[in-house]
């Protein structure tokens, strides 16, 4: 399966987890990550500390329920990986898939409709549903929302540029950052809320992914471009964008 499994060594806990009925997060939960992904759409990504959840989202967290695997075996089936970590900092994860299935023993699935709701709620954008080329068709973030927005590029990408809207609510300092490069080969340019001044930029150094740290001195909507700076590569980038406190 795209999103991976238990290749790095993890042990499935017996008395956590495992059993059928089995809440996902429970009191013990410090946080969670997912990472959707979908043969045809592309994938994204989402995560939360305890504290930042609450209300709806919170409690569609956890709802979510070990179900029996079933068995089947269906690569190309939308899925999703779920990271929880407990406030000992141990990682438990588990995975959700349309069949609700895998041929992979070691796998513990998730309830995929519960799934698909917490989905619902979110405001992650695809990584092969984006089509921000240009600032006229950009997406609006907002930052802090735990969203990893996905960005594809391949070979055949008729752009090496993607442009997205972030609309700043209060001025502050804030981080922009792509995660998991499989080939770091790009940069991150912020824009005034004209689009015409560069207020910050960073790149891709030493096979690191590029982060930006800017100090924005009033609330509104800056520009954000994700440039290739490499035209013969290709993979699945993350965008992500979040408040930092000062230095």
């Amino acid at each position: 399966m795209a999103c991976g499994g238990r290749s790095d060594g993890r042990e499935r806990d017996a008395d956590r987890g495992d059993v059928v009925g089995a809440p996902v997060f429970d009191d013990d939960g410090a946080s969670i990550e997912l990472r959707w992904f979908s043969y045809n759409r592309g994938s994204y990504g989402w995560s939360r500390s305890r504290s930042a959840l609450a209300g709806e989202e919170l409690a569609l967290v956890e709802s979510l329920r070990v179900v029996e695997n079933t068995g089947t075996c269906a690569d190309d089936d939308p899925e999703a990986r779920i990271r929880v970590t407990d406030r000992s900092g141990r990682e438990h994860e588990y995975h959700a898939n349309a069949g609700q299935g895998s041929c992979r023993e070691a796998y513990v699935l998730v309830d995929y409709e519960s799934v698909l709701t917490l989905l619902d709620r979110l405001d992650c954008y695809l990584s092969g549903a984006y089509d921000g080329s240009s600032l006229e068709y950009a997406a609006r973030l907002t930052p802090d929302d735990g969203c990893q927005h996905g960005i594809h590029s391949s070979l055949a990408d008729a752009t090496d540029e993607w442009w997205f809207v972030v609309e700043v609510p209060d001025a502050g300092r804030y981080r922009f950052a792509i995660a998991d490069c499989i080939e770091p080969t790009l940069t991150l340019e912020l824009r005034d809320p004209s689009a015409e001044i560069v207020l910050g930029s960073a790149e891709s150094v030493d096979g690191s992914c590029p982060s930006l740290s800017v100090e924005l001195p009033d609330a509104g909507a800056y520009a954000l471009k994700v440039l290739k700076t490499a035209p013969d590569t290709s993979g699945n980038y993350y965008l992500s964008v979040e408040t930092e406190a000062a230095p």
